[in-house]
């Protein structure tokens, strides 16, 4: 398997970004105080650092609209795969603050039927015209990299309900178009049986393969989220939960209110830096 050069320099610096961003939550997030003899001080709050993993459905909803003169395509469906570091702090037992850093990629296909008229030959030159049936496929591909601030609410120290805005920058895109005939030969009105190709010799063409431009930033979303959560050692911490991430914005200008949807089951695992004494 070739590896894309342009898309491993974009995961490396995705990692160097997150140990940043961890190593600063963690130098600025200090908020106890040690005893002295006026008191026996502030008890530390919970800060925990985590890594998450999330996979699940994309869908389309809007109209995405081709280069050419061809039917809009509407109705695509993909997946979305997120990979990323989370940071979060106690308010209290109950709640929580924190932000999330994260790359994710979603896919769109879309796929529409249609019939075109064409002028065929027979075998004598006469013409004839005919309806002919055509599919035209749409493949995306978009890389983003999100910052997600959250508050989360905590109860029976097993489940939690995150609240999140989603802010995406593109990373990368791809958009790939193409027509077939879906037919290789019809009958003609003097009853000849023709072939049916493109003006090259195949039955398959490619429209568009480029880099999408044009695309919204930062792409937000509301993305709420509800999980269980459990420890699995002193200081450790397993969580999984379900999340669903609800478009505000539209992708790209190409379209009619064209948008992503997705939700993804994530699996957390996180390391408390300091324990709650409450």
């Amino acid at each position: 398997m070739k590896i894309d050069e342009k898309k491993m320099n974009i995961f490396l610096s995705f990692i160097k970004f997150s140990i940043i961003f961890l190593l600063t939550s963690v130098v600025y997030s200090q908020d106890y105080e040690t005893p002295s003899p006026l008191g026996p001080g502030k008890a530390p709050l919970q800060r925990e650092l985590g890594f998450i993993v999330g996979v699940g459905p994309s869908w389309q909803s809007g109209a995405f609209n081709a280069i050419c003169e061809c039917p809009t395509f509407e109705g695509g469906g993909g997946l979305s795969f997120s990979l990323g570091a989370l940071y979060q702090q106690d308010f209290s037992k109950f709640f929580q603050w924190g932000g999330i850093v994260y790359y994710s990629l979603l896919t769109n296909n879309a796929v529409t039927k249609h019939q075109e008229p064409v002028i065929l030959e027979d075998k004598n030159g006469g013409s004839y015209p005919v309806m002919v049936q055509f599919q035209e496929e749409l493949e995306q591909s978009f890389d983003f990299l999100f910052l997600a601030p959250f508050l989360n609410f905590t109860f029976a120290d097993l489940f939690f309900l995150r609240l999140a805005g989603n802010f995406g920058f593109p990373l990368n895109s791809k958009v790939m178009h193409t027509k077939e005939i879906m037919q290789s030969k019809i009958r003609l009105n003097n009853g000849e049986v023709v072939d049916i190709k493109l003006e090259d010799g195949t039955s398959k063409r490619v429209i568009e393969n480029a880099k999408l431009s044009n695309l919204t930033s930062p792409l937000v979303y509301f993305s709420p989220t509800v999980g269980v959560f459990f420890p699995v050692g002193l200081n450790t911490y397993i969580a999984g939960a379900l999340q669903w991430n609800l478009p505000l914005t539209t992708v790209a200008s190409r379209g009619e209110n064209f948008k992503l949807n997705s939700w993804q089951v994530f699996i957390e695992l996180s390391f408390a830096l300091s324990k709650r004494k409450f």
